[in-house]
């Protein structure tokens, strides 16, 4: 990609995300005149080599997606993109770097909506404050050992993944009562189980849930009416299906593979004729005849 692509002064957004684009970016010298540029994606091609730093002169970026970059197990400077304090969206996940990066640095970026680091080491303080302003946080394959806390602040926080990590124990309580919350994935974890009453799922508005590939086990968890998407596979859950999951009247995706549920499916299945699109309960001990 040539540097003088950076030099169009009318030039605002610049997408050339999901290619085979290879070799280091260079952005040039821009600054004689701001940069116009607003979006710059460049996720998914064959970019390599450290990170310029020259992107820090890029300060009219509100969307940034360096997504799948291979620094080849180099280092990142990650207080390069302080500079772009108009971010809102920031994609940095799977940079192949053995960087670790202290969360605590996108706190000095107040415009931040989506932040995505998953596949990074990530380092949470106990006194972490991100932006409230985050609504998308992408934090799968991060090395999280312990839940962050900091989470419980984010009242605009729409989608939560922090999946494939090593969080243990049990799921607080307050994760489910995030006011804005309605994509929740905490998948390959150690997880064993939930704080607080057995509708604590329940009484929350989650629109998709992934508890899969944890060892959770019974009781199953009661979920909201708004559920459409389910993953419990690969957990501890034992005895007969509940019925109460047949009272989901908008659920699309079920998967229940993968645990120790016996007997035979709840007659009330019959119930999802319109709107259950996926169904998954291989390796179970299930019997009897599938109801009509």
């Amino acid at each position: 990609v040539p540097s003088s692509l950076f030099m169009i002064p009318s030039l605002m957004i610049l997408a050339l995300g999901k290619n085979d684009f290879n070799g280091p970016l260079e952005i040039g010298n821009i600054s004689s005149s701001p940069s116009t540029l607003g979006c710059l994606s460049l996720e998914e091609n064959s970019f390599n080599g450290p990170i310029s730093g020259s992107i820090s002169k890029l300060v009219g970026l509100w969307y940034l997606d360096l997504s799948f970059w291979n620094t080849e197990k180099g280092m990142v400077d990650f207080s390069i993109f302080l500079h772009l304090k108009s971010l809102q969206t920031l994609h940095l996940s799977y940079l192949n770097t053995r960087s670790i990066v202290e969360l605590s640095l996108f706190s000095h970026i107040m415009s931040l909506n989506d932040l995505h680091l998953s596949g990074i080491n990530v380092k949470i303080s106990e006194t972490l404050s991100l932006p409230s302003s985050i609504e998308t946080l992408a934090l799968s394959s991060c090395n999280i050992a312990v839940f962050p806390k900091f989470l419980q602040n984010q009242t605009s926080l729409y989608s939560l993944d922090i999946s494939v990590n090593q969080m243990e124990g049990q799921v607080p309580e307050w994760l489910w009562s995030l006011p804005a919350l309605r994509f929740v994935n905490i998948s390959q974890n150690r997880f064993n189980g939930f704080e607080g009453s057995a509708d604590v799922i329940q009484r929350s508005e989650k629109v998709m849930i992934d508890i899969s590939s944890n060892a959770f086990q019974d009781p199953f968890p009661l979920l909201p009416n708004s559920t459409i998407y389910f993953s419990g596979s690969n957990n501890r859950f034992s005895g007969e299906i509940p019925r109460a999951i047949c009272e989901l009247v908008n659920l699309d995706t079920l998967v229940l593979s993968n645990n120790n549920f016996s007997g035979s499916i709840p007659r009330c299945f019959q119930n999802f004729n319109a709107s259950l699109s996926i169904l998954h309960l291989q390796n179970n001990s299930l019997s009897g005849v599938f109801p009509e």
